[in-house]
């Protein structure tokens, strides 16, 4: 009884190797995977931890065992940047944007804009990847109509994320967001759909 209990909140931000741990402990207890309600945790793992390192039932990236949280209402992602738009991340991505959830929290988004990027894990270099960083955002926000607290570090984005941002998103992408965390720029985007 107690082990549920302490499942229900489950805080590793900042902890690679521990949430590699976590994602293993999920998928040999599915039972308790049930019981993850807020999870913040730190993808910088799959980058960090050697591959010899991770347990055969984990496959390349964890999405299997993360998938196996259904209650989850408040998510908290550290580690791997490029998550929403990068092609290698669409497990992730789509792991994501099926929860319900509540809040989601400090979700770094380096923009491609910025340069030439190291995938994490490949050695391969971003070429240019040429789509529409908030386009990608809008995405994320429409997938989670319950979204009422949205935390995001927006240091690493351009000024043209945010001109789509302001451009493109729509009271309905946001219909429950009460609380938002970010810079005066992603703030003033957010406004101009809620008004």
């Amino acid at each position: 009884m107690c082990e549920h209990c302490m499942y229900r909140a489950i805080s590793l931000p900042d902890q690679p190797r521990r949430s590699l741990r976590l994602l293993e402990a999920l998928v040999l207890r599915p039972d308790l995977a049930l019981k993850v309600q807020r999870l913040a945790m730190d993808f910088g793992w799959a980058s960090q931890v050697p591959q010899k390192e991770f347990l055969s039932i984990l496959r390349p990236d964890g999405m299997d065992a993360l998938s196996l949280v259904k209650s989850l209402r408040s998510f908290g992602l550290s580690g791997g940047a490029n998550w929403i738009w990068q092609p290698g991340r669409v497990r992730l991505r789509d792991t994501i944007f099926n929860e319900k959830l509540v809040r989601l929290e400090r979700p770094l988004i380096q923009d491609p804009r910025l340069g030439f990027i190291r995938w994490p894990g490949t050695g391969d270099l971003d070429e240019g990847w040429g789509g529409d960083l908030g386009a990608e955002i809008r995405k994320l926000l429409k997938a989670q109509p319950l979204l009422e607290d949205f935390s995001l570090s927006d240091r690493l984005i351009t000024s043209e994320t945010f001109s789509s941002l302001e451009t493109k998103l729509q009271p309905l992408d946001i219909p429950s967001l009460k609380f938002l965390k970010g810079s005066p720029w992603l703030a003033m985007a957010f406004f101009l759909a809620a008004a």
